[in-house]
């Protein structure tokens, strides 16, 4: 039974409640789990090996076939072991998925201003997942039925590009309205908005605002003229997006500099959200140059609250375009004069979250150099067709059918990622096989190694091979080579297991060490004979630092308190010392005795002194140089009571410690001396 146009108008406004944008965007991100089909072991490495898309046929040998040969079977490890089905082992594992990342902003009450771009000769984005290609000739939004002219109806001129049989407009007038729906539904409503005096016939828009308050705006733009040629060029979207940008965030940059920095400081950050293919891969880095730029200019104040998610999908500007920003872009240049070089543009800077998806080799063999993209967060190098999957389907899961799901390792297991969930990859050089399977390259001659073989004998084309091997080098050569991260993570816990408790014993005894020589010192000074001094104000501030640092206990008490104790008996020594020269002189022996009763205080001040803050300097010195991890520890320099765990190299400790040893010569404090591994401090009281 067809839906009555008052239907329709009411699920239309109940769309655009607050309440229905958050269970919609509560829906999409509680979806946030992958299923992954597992197969016997034969069957595994069976499928492993075989090409999975006929698009592959000019290469002369499989992705993951190479990456074992080159880098290891080891590569492979985690993605196998969660594969390969166990004999009691379930047929479906599921794993973290990350996508729909502008909902998950908008959940946490930020802003969100997306733009999305087709690539040249789309009226939209592609979405073949939800049943559209939105090529010219079919997916279509249309005002009215098309008229059949007699040019139709003969069959010569039906052959003319452009020209439908009658047919053809038949089909598509009896469709006009399913359509549309179907068009308004995945896209939005157009928004036919004047642009520079160029109305955008094919803009749509989508926006809605939650129940956090939090604005979320969508813009859907047709891709560039198959010629660059037009209202629809790279350098008119370019504008377009710069103009949209400033027309949706003016009012929320214009309220918010009326606050003061503080109040400034305390706001929600706005998301700047773009995704391009293709031209419009071009348009969308340009664009968000010069939007950035202008906010710059206009609200340098806030610039650090606006915040950029760029992915580029094989960013190409095409033939006789290829030059300037067009050819070569750098997402963050080190020199910082060159990001404000160009007067319309600004560098995206270190702090946006940018991915680039390169198609080594295409399906076309001219005129497809692609833009030399430097220093993105992330580069992903795939054999797929200049479609870079775009144009394929996941239909792993058939009550979801879905973009193409990436599987990479990530927190040391293996998790999934889709479209704007790829900028939470970890930052590095990506290689994706046949079975989109991420693995992270460590070297330029790790990229080298893969892609010399798999492009013998692939014709043509040597220009955008040098492009990306280029793009490459440059991000290895800003970086070093890139750490395998989840490995050195596992030795450092290897290492922990094997030296913490041994060092940590090594400080306790050192601690208690000062614990047991200030008891011994306590009780000489209380065994002396009673004199005029005994009750004296230097001798019981004496006998009150002695009984403190006699009661340290390294499982309660913490470094600081260590040390606090320590500056207690050093200034009692020394004031003890400096009243009663005379009367130790006097008294002989008597005063002898406490005299070296105070310089014996004085010495073990000293010496544990020098032990601990050689190890409050190499902890200081390495807590600043490595974060590797992120829990709560008290800090070994007991100036930080809940910091981040940090490495500490045991060597620069050892170095303290050995100097306080040699000071004094006592044996106790030899025992602080570590070996030269790295180790993880794990939360302890000292």
């Amino acid at each position: 039974m067809p839906v009555s146009v008052d239907e329709n108008t009411a699920v239309t406004e109940q769309k655009m409640t607050p309440e229905y944008a958050t269970a919609h965007q509560k829906e999409r991100l509680d979806n946030s789990l992958y299923s992954v089909s597992r197969l016997d072991a034969w069957q595994y490495y069976k499928q492993a090996h075989e090409l999975s898309d006929a698009r592959h046929n000019y290469l002369k040998n499989q992705v993951r076939s190479v990456i074992v040969d080159k880098l290891g079977q080891e590569r492979y490890k985690a993605f196998d072991e969660l594969m390969i089905k166990k004999s009691d082992g379930a047929e479906k594992v599921q794993v973290d998925l990350h996508h729909s990342v502008g909902s998950k902003y908008a959940l946490k009450g930020e802003d969100v201003l997306e733009f999305n771009i087709a690539g040249s000769g789309y009226r939209y984005p592609r979405m073949e997942h939800k049943g559209m290609t939105a090529w010219k000739d079919t997916d279509e939004y249309r005002d009215k039925e098309l008229k059949i002219r007699w040019y139709n109806r003969i069959r010569p001129f039906t052959w003319l590009p452009g020209v439908k049989t009658k047919s053809r407009i038949e089909e598509i007038n009896a469709n006009r309205e399913k359509m549309n729906r179907r068009i308004e539904e995945i896209y939005g409503k157009r928004a036919d908005e004047k642009v520079k005096g160029r109305t955008l016939r094919h803009l749509r828009k989508k926006e809605s605002v939650n129940d956090r308050g939090a604005t979320k705006t969508r813009y859907y733009l047709r891709g560039p003229h198959k010629y660059n040629i037009g209202k629809y060029s790279e350098d008119h979207l370019e504008e377009y997006i710069l103009e949209l940008g400033k027309s949706t965030l003016k009012n929320r940059l214009d309220s918010m500099e009326k606050l003061s920095d503080d109040a400034i400081g305390k706001e929600k950050p706005i998301h700047i959200m773009i995704q391009g293919h293709s031209r419009g891969g071009v348009a969308s880095v340009l664009g968000a140059m010069r939007l950035k730029r202008w906010i710059a200019d206009n609200h340098p104040r806030l610039l650090n609250k606006v915040r950029f998610d760029l992915i580029q999908y094989d960013p190409v500007a095409g033939g006789p375009e290829n030059f300037g920003y067009n050819a070569e872009v750098d997402h963050d240049p080190a020199d910082k004069k060159l990001a404000v070089k160009d007067p319309r543009y600004m560098s995206l800077g270190g702090d946006a979250d940018t991915t680039v998806i390169y198609s080594m080799h295409t399906d076309h063999p001219v005129f497809f150099t692609p833009q030399k993209v430097k220093n993105p967060k992330r580069m992903i190098i795939t054999m797929a067709d200049h479609g870079v999957n775009l144009n394929q389907v996941d239909f792993s899961r058939e009550e979801d059918v879905s973009r193409i799901t990436y599987l990479a390792e990530k927190n040391g297991k293996v998790e999934a990622f889709r479209s704007s969930g790829l900028n939470e990859l970890d930052e590095g050089i990506y290689f994706c096989d046949d079975h989109n399977n991420l693995i992270r390259l460590k070297s330029l001659e790790e990229f080298d190694a893969i892609a010399k073989p798999l492009l013998k004998g692939a014709h043509f084309q040597g220009s955008r091979h040098e492009v990306i091997r280029s793009s490459v080098e440059a991000w290895f050569s800003g970086r070093g080579k890139q750490k395998d991260t989840e490995k050195e993570e596992e030795e450092l816990q290897q290492s922990t297991a094997k030296d913490t408790d041994k060092q940590i014993t090594d400080i306790e005894g050192t601690v208690r060490g000062i614990a047991e020589d200030a008891s011994e010192m306590l009780k000489a000074l209380e065994g002396m004979q009673k004199d005029g001094h005994k009750n004296s104000r230097e001798y019981q501030a004496m006998h009150d630092a002695l009984l403190r640092a006699s009661r340290l206990d390294p499982s309660r008490d913490s470094l600081s308190s260590v040390e606090k104790a320590l500056d207690e008996m050093d200034s009692a020594s020394r004031e003890y010392q400096r009243t009663h020269t005379g009367m130790f002189k006097a008294t002989k022996g008597y005063g002898a005795e406490r005299l070296r009763l105070s310089k014996d205080s004085q010495e073990l001040v000293s010496t544990a002194r020098d032990a601990l803050e050689g190890i409050s300097k190499g902890a200081a010195r390495y807590n600043v140089i490595n974060s590797l991890h992120t829990k709560e520890y008290k800090s070994v320099s007991g100036h930080k009571e809940n910091g981040p765990v940090k490495s500490v190299k045991l060597s620069d400790i050892e170095a303290g410690a050995k100097k306080g040893a040699a000071a004094a010569g006592r044996k106790r404090s030899k025992s602080i001396a570590g070996t030269n591994k790295t180790m993880e401090m794990k939360p302890m009281d000292l």
